[in-house]
């Protein structure tokens, strides 16, 4: 066997694992944004079985932490996908993924800030109750 044989063969088996890892990566990014959406929609359904009124700036603010994580998780398989097959196309790709999903994560950090602050201020009595 030869050296360049060996190299070749090290490549590849490195690329198949590089691959498995992306697959997990997304797998587990769509994992966590999917629980996100259903522990908010059973929050609401929850507290509205109960007869209680509906905290929607709470259940924003937990869905946006679970899709903040779920974004991280997708960007970290965009990087080794662009890891595995480093050619232009999927860096310009890569840094286009990467901007939309870094701004749509910050804007997030902002509402969640945003979220948070609303949620330490008082109810005003005049709003009705299943708001």
């Amino acid at each position: 066997m030869t050296v360049v044989t060996t190299f070749a063969n090290a490549t590849e088996t490195l690329a198949s694992g590089a691959e498995g890892v992306r697959l997990a990566l997304d797998a587990i990014g769509i994992a966590v944004i999917a629980i996100g959406a259903a522990a908010a929609l059973g929050g609401v359904v929850r507290t509205r079985l109960r007869r209680e009124r509906v905290r929607f700036t709470a259940v924003r603010l937990m869905l946006a932490r679970y899709l903040a994580l779920g974004l991280e998780f997708q960007l970290a398989a965009d990087v080794v996908d662009t890891a595995i097959s480093p050619e232009w196309q999927h860096i310009g790709q890569l840094a286009a993924i990467a901007t939309i999903r870094t701004a749509l994560n910050y804007f997030l950090g902002q509402e969640m800030r945003e979220e948070r602050a609303s949620l330490s201020e008082p109810i005003p009595p005049t709003q009705g109750s299943n708001a």
